[in-house]
C-alpha cells in the first residue's frame, strides 16, 4: 500500500505530512503552505498544487479533513463564511488528475481521533475534544468511537448556536481573543493569540484576564448546549489556543467539574487522526446518530 499523505485544509494553512502504512505518522514530516480561506478558488487550488504534486506518483492515497458544512462522500464545499469562492466545488477532480485517491473527514473527527490513537485520550476512551481557531470545532467520543451525524459532521455543532446576541463563533474565536484584548488592554496593535498567551505567562493582568473570560464562555457553552452524560469526565484542547491551557483550564475545571488537558500532539493530532481514519474500519473509529444532537 506506501506512505500515505494526511492534509489538513485549515482556515489560514494547509498541513500535511506522511503517514506510513499503518496510519503512524511520519514524524518531521509536517510541513504548511498558506490556505487563503477568504481568497479566490484559485487561490486554494494553487495552494493544494504546491502541496500534492511533489507527491505524485509516489503517494495513491491521501486523506483531507476539512471543518463544516462540507460534503464528505464526494469532497464538496457547502461554506459561506469561508473558503465561500469554492461553494458547490468538489476538490475531487484536483486529486484524482493527480493519481490520488482522496478521502474527506471532518477535522474536528480527525483531532479527536489522534487523540484517541496517539495522545491523552488514550486514557479517556469517553470525553470531548475541542479546537479554537478561526472558528471553533468540536468533538465528542464515546467508548472511543467519535459521535457524528448522518452526513459525517460532529454530532453536535457549538459555533453555530446562540450566545448572547451573535453566535458562539462570535464569542469564542481567534478572533474574539484579539478584539476583546485589544478592548481591555488599550495596545493599539490588534496581535494574535500566541502573543496574548506568551504576555499571560508573563503576568500581563489582562492577557490572563482575557483567557480566563473565553475559558468561562466555553464553560457555559458547554453545560448549556450538552447533556452532561454525553461530554465525559475530560475535555482535550486543540489547536493554538492549546499553548494556553494553564489559563483556559481553571475555570472550565470550576464550573464543569471536569479534568481540562491540553493535546499531547497540538500541531499535528489532525494529521494523526487522518492516518488512523484511513488504516482502520470506520465502524471501528465512529458512532453514527440518528440526525444531529441538538
Amino acid at each position: 500500500m506506501g506512505r500515505m499523505l494526511a492534509v489538513n485544509i485549515g482556515d489560514s494553512f494547509i498541513t500535511y505530512g506522511l503517514c506510513e502504512e499503518d496510519g503512524s505518522f511520519v514524524e518531521g514530516s509536517r510541513q504548511a503552505v498558506p490556505s487563503h480561506s477568504d481568497g479566490s478558488a484559485y487561490d486554494l487550488i494553487n495552494a493544494l498544487g504546491q502541496v500534492l504534486e511533489p507527491f505524485q506518483g509516489q503517494v495513491v492515497r491521501v486523506g483531507v479533513s476539512v471543518s463544516c458544512p462540507f460534503d464528505y462522500a464526494h469532497g464538496v464545499f457547502h461554506m459561506t463564511r469561508k473558503f465561500s469562492a469554492m461553494n458547490g466545488q468538489s476538490m475531487s477532480p484536483i486529486f484524482l488528475g493527480l493519481g490520488m485517491r482522496p478521502t474527506y473527514l471532518n477535522d474536528s473527527t480527525a483531532f479527536l481521533l489522534g487523540e484517541t490513537f496517539y495522545g491523552v485520550a488514550r486514557q479517556h476512551p469517553s470525553c470531548s475534544g475541542l479546537m479554537l481557531g478561526t472558528s471553533l470545532g468540536y468533538a465528542i467520543s464515546y467508548k472511543g468511537k467519535i459521535l457524528v451525524d448522518d452526513q459525517d459532521e460532529p454530532a453536535i455543532q457549538l459555533e453555530k448556536k446562540p450566545y448572547h446576541d451573535g453566535l458562539v463563533d462570535d464569542y469564542v474565536s481567534r478572533k474574539a481573543i484579539r478584539r476583546e484584548y485589544h478592548q481591555l488592554s488599550g495596545f493599539p496593535d490588534l496581535v494574535d493569540v500566541d502573543e496574548i498567551n506568551r504576555r499571560a505567562v508573563q503576568g500581563d493582568f489582562w492577557a490572563r484576564r482575557v483567557f480566563n473570560d473565553v475559558g468561562t464562555r466555553i464553560a457555559t457553552v458547554l453545560r448549556t448546549n450538552i447533556p452532561r452524560r454525553l461530554y465525559g469526565n475530560v475535555l482535550v484542547l486543540g489547536g493554538k489556543i492549546a499553548y494556553a491551557s494553564r489559563f483556559l483550564a481553571p475555570p472550565i475545571s470550576n464550573l464543569l467539574g471536569i479534568e481540562v488537558v491540553q493535546a499531547q500532539h497540538v500541531d499535528d493530532a489532525i494529521l494523526r487522526g487522518i492516518g488512523a481514519y484511513l488504516t482502520h474500519d470506520r465502524e471501528e473509529l465512529v458512532w453514527t446518530v440518528e440526525g444531529r444532537q441538538e
